[in-house]
């Protein structure tokens, strides 16, 4: 009965030079010829566009910093820097953002970040923000993500 009705209004429509395009199982018809698929929904309900690229990974990368592997498997960012300055910096923005110090040094201070454990290394003119060797890249981007945000 509804296919009826319908083959009756698409005739009529098209007889008064009306444009008729309709949706079918997710294919886009305009007078009876195959267009491609639609954008609409077809008569299973199911949305056919294309979902949202997801949105990017906040970036932890700061201005001027390179990615580093130590020769242990230590993972991380190097910045060429002030190196007194920058690992001070760094140090308090880990005790304000929650990092649990295991140990402090001159030249390198360890503590646990979001659950992952990181190392804040320095030298003359470089500081090294890293993650133990066997840490995946993106779970290391995310324990030193909130040290970098203001």
């Amino acid at each position: 009965m509804r296919l009826a009705i319908l083959v009756t209004l698409l005739t009529l429509a098209a007889g008064c030079g009306v444009r008729v395009h309709y949706t079918y199982r997710g294919y886009a018809y305009g007078y009876g010829h195959y267009y491609g698929y639609s954008t609409s929904h077809g008569s299973t309900g199911i949305v056919w566009n294309q979902p949202a690229p997801a949105a990017p990974a906040p970036q932890v990368v700061a201005t001027g910093e390179s990615e580093v592997v130590g020769s242990a498997g230590s993972y991380g960012w190097e910045k060429t820097c002030n190196a007194d300055v920058e690992q001070h910096r760094l140090s308090e923005q880990m005790a304000k953002k929650g990092c649990t110090f295991e140990s402090y040094g001159y030249d390198e201070t360890r503590a646990v970040c979001g659950g992952v454990r990181v190392l804040l290394r320095r030298d003359a003119t470089h500081v090294y923000r890293l993650c133990p060797a066997g840490t995946d890249r993106q779970v290391c981007m995310n324990a030193w993500g909130p040290v970098l945000a203001p």
